[in-house]
């Protein structure tokens, strides 16, 4: 069984993601062009049916085509980049070292890993609820204290989670390298290559995406949304609920409106945060193949 070396990959994600930040920006910025200017055409939408949904709140419904096309745009373009990324990790050539877009069968099969991933996790979340709603019940059944009782729901609810987030990494941290190189699919292969690495796994992803993350919440909450949507008052009599409705459908037209006004700026400057989050990810998780494919001293 091969060993992730974390201390390495983590160290080699970073150096890739910022000494090769301008080749990386060649690969992202045109599939993150698309992607805006579907967003801004989106909000443009949004912000009409907010307008009026804050008459008639039943107008809101419409929002979900929206986001469907949306999502389904988000994933095709971030699956655009990663793939032109993890080639560049792996030293393949790209179509060109200005941009990079490409609709190849890597693409559609990284997208087919995608849906696939989406139904397996629909699956394990099914399967953990039915397990954890089960456990309880059988804890409920059992002559014991209310804190002890409390105490097992708790760790009930940890292992779930637990087993879900392992459920998770398991099965999608390699897969971009694994149809990047092998040419497949390749969910149950992913899976293999991962064994007895989880928690190798989890520290990456841990060290790549935790800090960009509370970047992008940092700017997105500090100064775009200025704060977090009005949260619903326990026990709300319909009035309070109908105006808290409201109070909602206002901080998302503002929240649109402030990314609406300043695009020049929120635009430009997540395209640059997108690009160093795909070189970590795509770099941590090329690295992390190439160690475990050809051995630790295959890595640059």
């Amino acid at each position: 069984m091969s060993m992730i070396p974390v201390g390495a990959i983590i160290a080699h994600a970073y150096r890739f993601a910022f000494e090769k930040f301008p080749a990386v920006l060649g690969v992202v910025w045109l599939p993150w062009a698309l992607l805006c200017a579907g967003n801004y055409l989106a909000i443009g939408s949004m912000s009409t049916l907010l307008a009026a949904a804050a008459a008639q709140p039943e107008t809101a419904l419409h929002f979900g085509s929206i986001i469907w096309l949306v999502n389904l745009l988000t994933y095709t373009m971030m699956a655009v980049q990663f793939i032109g990324v993890t080639k560049l990790a792996f030293g393949l050539p790209v179509s060109s070292r200005y941009f990079y877009f490409s609709l190849d069968k890597s693409l559609l099969r990284l997208l087919a890993a995608i849906v696939a991933i989406f139904l397996s996790m629909i699956v394990a979340v099914v399967v953990v609820i039915v397990g954890g709603a089960l456990l309880v019940f059988l804890i409920n059944l059992l002559p014991l204290p209310v804190s002890a009782a409390t105490l097992l729901k708790a760790l009930v609810f940890v292992v779930a989670f637990s087993a879900f987030v392992y459920f998770i990494i398991r099965l999608t941290f390699l897969i971009t390298p694994v149809v990047v190189v092998e040419e497949r699919i390749g969910l149950v292969r992913s899976w293999k290559l991962g064994r007895g690495n989880f928690w190798r796994m989890f520290a990456i992803f841990l060290s790549v995406v935790v800090p960009l993350v509370a970047l992008e919440l940092i700017l997105i909450f500090g100064f775009l949304w200025h704060g977090l949507p009005p949260m619903p008052q326990p026990n709300a009599t319909a009035q309070q609920i109908a105006a808290n409705q409201a109070n909602i459908v206002a901080w998302y037209a503002a929240s649109i409106g402030e990314i609406t006004r300043y695009w020049y700026i929120v635009y430009p400057v997540f395209l640059v945060i997108s690009a160093i989050f795909t070189g970590l990810l795509a770099g941590a998780q090329t690295f992390a193949y190439r160690a475990l494919t050809t051995g630790a001293e295959s890595l640059p």
